[in-house]
């Protein structure tokens, strides 16, 4: 698994593989683009084959490269019927050589 932590303005985040070895950090300024953070909040994390991927609360996910802080995909999910059916995690896997999401 992998543990993210908000410290001093970065979120760093690290296996949970018994060492806590390091994957990588973000400034949280990039991941707040001018007060997005505020304004949409992360529901849930991801680390997928070296991208970390963030669902907001609007139902858009980020994927994110953690160690050249940039953007690398972004994709508006379809629109939950009501505020308390909206996505709440996101899970990645690689299948018969296809990566392969799970929202719910």
């Amino acid at each position: 698994g992998k543990f993210h932590v908000v410290l001093d303005g970065a979120m760093h985040t690290y296996h949970l593989d018994g060492s806590l070895s390091r994957i990588g950090s973000i400034n949280m300024k990039m991941l707040n683009q001018g007060g997005l953070l505020e304004k949409d909040p992360i529901t849930a994390m991801e680390h997928f084959e070296g991208v970390t991927y963030l669902l907001r609360q609007s139902g858009v996910l980020q994927g994110w490269d953690l160690q050249t802080a940039t953007l690398q995909s972004e994709l508006l999910l379809p629109q939950a019927p009501t505020f308390s059916d909206r996505w709440a995690g996101v899970a990645l896997e690689r299948q018969n050589g296809s990566a392969v999401s799970h929202l719910r």
